[in-house]
């Protein structure tokens, strides 16, 4: 490890970091370059994040994140913030003159990821500088974009929270890393929390192994105070000003899937507690240290249970039944590692294990201050790597927590390779070094996972057809939800966005239900047409599910006389029906769907 005076990046080391971010962004761009055009995002939440960001320059409130056009007319319930779509918002409103804002869309939905991935590099690199050296910082910044789970969070498109949160986490672990101005880095720190916890309540875990090890710092030495004070404080005034300035109501409502009473009593209560963590006879009498410690974490605990009791079951405890077994147990994402395969458990806690060993091996070599940071280090790795074993896609969080301890690593067997006096020893022992510091070599390992005729993308290029149609209420899968009424004019029942749970309910029991039943409940919803892509993995897992369920039979190409076929996407494996109801249905939903019908182009012709 280099000694401090050497630790800053200069001016020529921002230059190298910069023309890496250069090449990999326009790598990354040149990958995904036949789908920035036609704007197919990676993912249903980009879709819905650019609507928002539409939606609120087309003058929908700051403060109303509803999306109007889906489960109309009370819209669907989201609990994103507003932080993530300011950057998206000023570059669109930036570009529209002078390209026009389909155009402008485009450019800021292909430029904002990969700014995103420059900073995160940037932290990355200088986080390695100052632990290991100047020299690996290209190699612990080059772990952001290789990540094989951070590169589909991070990706051209990709506008949704995952990046800042990615940013933020890192921001956190620089922050605490940093032993020399500790009041400043617990500010720094607690302000990147509160910023992580307002785009996203999954931070919470790491945030809280953050506090626990301040606390504990404090336990065993009395002078470690400053900096769990401003960290807290820090974490707590800024929650509440994040909180009040995108959800002025946060503070007053118990919401378990985003910052509200039962985390401001639990954050409030432990700051105040760190007020007396300065006491004279605290700091120098370890006995009292622990007692009052143990005494202010219950505090804290009771109030966050007695303030929001349903809360402890976590911030999706109150989700619909069947919405859980269906949709979200099943989201790749929100798996367990193991559940995700051999390949994924390979390539995400490989690159993990890496980093945790080489922060080990840092701690044991370092002394002093040196040797607390990467205590630190070590410690948030170790917590991210758990929780991603939870809970699969907070592992870009431990990639780049891993980042510092994989160049050590990398330093280490590389030093020892070049002393080796055998040839063959030494390019073994050189390779090694890069495997562990590159997560990329770790890649093939998700071709284990693969399996016959898997594809996420679908019925490509038949949405626009749906235009075709006049605006009306689409009853679709929840996947195909965002992508509709981002390309097209129509709104749906549901997406698969939590706090709609109840419609999302709707929409699964329909699809795997009896057809008799799905009538019911789409003439009953007022939906003009029925739409289905037969081969997209939701409507798959529906058929498995429910083998006669109404998807299944639609899939296996039965008809009913209440759906009349729709040809506007042409030559795909998309569903397009005419609602018609029978004769007995309410008549001004009979009217009001016939109209519709006339409107729409016949299969027929």
């Amino acid at each position: 490890m280099t000694p401090a005076a050497d630790n800053r990046l200069g001016r020529r080391d921002f230059l190298i970091l910069a023309l890496i971010w250069a090449a990999v962004a326009t790598l990354f761009i040149a990958i995904n370059w036949e789908s920035i055009p036609l704007l197919n995002m990676p993912d249903a939440d980009d879709y819905l994040r650019l609507q928002q960001v539409r939606d609120w320059l087309a003058g929908q409130g700051w403060f109303d994140i509803a999306q109007h056009r889906v489960n109309p007319p009370t819209g669907g319930a989201l609990h994103w913030s507003r932080i993530v779509d300011i950057p998206l918002a000023l570059g669109i409103l930036a570009l529209t003159p002078p390209f026009g804002q389909p155009t402008a869309e485009i450019i800021v939905a292909t430029a904002m990821p990969m700014l995103v991935l420059g900073i995160a590099m940037l932290i990355a690199g200088a986080m390695a500088a100052r632990m290991v050296g100047k020299a690996w910082a290209p190699a612990a910044a080059l772990c952001v974009p290789f990540s094989a789970i951070t590169y589909p969070q991070i990706m051209p498109l990709r506008v949704d929270h995952h990046g800042w949160q990615l940013v933020l986490a890192l921001t956190l672990l620089w922050a605490l890393a940093d032993e020399t101005a500790k009041r400043r880095s617990g500010v720094i720190a607690g302000i990147a929390a509160a910023a992580w916890l307002n785009i996203s309540i999954e931070g919470l875990p790491i945030i809280t192994v953050a506090a626990l090890l301040l606390g504990a710092r404090w336990l065993f030495d009395g002078r470690e105070f400053p900096r769990l004070q401003s960290y807290l404080w820090a974490l707590t005034l800024g929650s509440f000003a994040l909180e009040t300035l995108t959800m002025p109501n946060a503070w007053t409502v118990v919401e378990c899937d985003r910052v509200s009473q039962p985390y401001f009593a639990a954050f409030g209560i432990a700051s105040i507690a760190a007020i007396a963590a300065s006491i004279p006879k605290l700091r120098s009498d370890w006995r009292l240290r622990i007692g009052f410690a143990g005494v202010a974490g219950a505090v804290a605990a009771a109030g966050f249970a007695l303030v929001g009791p349903q809360c402890l079951s976590g911030p999706f405890g109150n989700i619909d039944p069947l919405v859980k077994l269906l949709w979200l147990d099943r989201v790749g994402e929100s798996m367990t590692l193991v559940d995700r395969g051999i390949g994924a458990f390979i390539a995400y806690a490989g690159f993990a294990a890496f980093g945790c060993i080489g922060a080990a091996l840092a701690v044991r070599n370092a002394q002093g201050p040196q040797r607390l940071a990467w205590s630190t280090v070590l410690t948030l790795a170790l917590a991210a790597s758990a929780l991603m074993l939870v809970v699969s896609r907070t592992g870009a969080v431990a990639h780049g927590f891993a980042a510092a301890g994989a160049s050590f690593l990398a330093m280490t067997l590389f030093n020892r390779a070049r002393a080796m006096n055998i040839m063959p020893l030494r390019v073994l022992g050189t390779v090694f070094a890069i495997v562990a510091a590159t997560p990329i070599m770790l890649l093939p390992a998700l071709r284990l996972d693969l399996s016959p005729g898997m594809t996420r993308r679908v019925c490509e290029g038949t949405y626009e057809s749906l235009k075709a149609l006049p605006p009306s209420l689409l009853f679709a899968p929840l996947d195909i939800g965002p992508r509709v009424v981002v390309t097209t004019q129509h709104s749906v029942i549901a997406t698969g966005h939590h706090r709609n749970h109840a419609a999302m309910h709707e929409v699964i029991a329909t699809f795997t239900g009896t057809p008799e039943a799905a009538y019911t409940r789409i003439v009953e919803r007022g939906a003009s047409y029925l739409v289905l892509c037969t081969e997209a993995p939701e409507v798959r897992n529906y058929r498995n599910v429910a083998p006669e369920g109404f998807a299944a039979q639609l899939a296996a190409g039965r008809r009913f006389d209440w759906l009349r076929p729709v040809d506007v996407a042409h030559g795909s494996n998309m569903l397009v029906f005419a609602v018609t109801p029978r004769a007995g249905a309410p008549d001004e939903l009979r009217g009001r769907m016939a109209l519709d019908a006339t409107a729409a182009p016949d299969s027929t012709s």
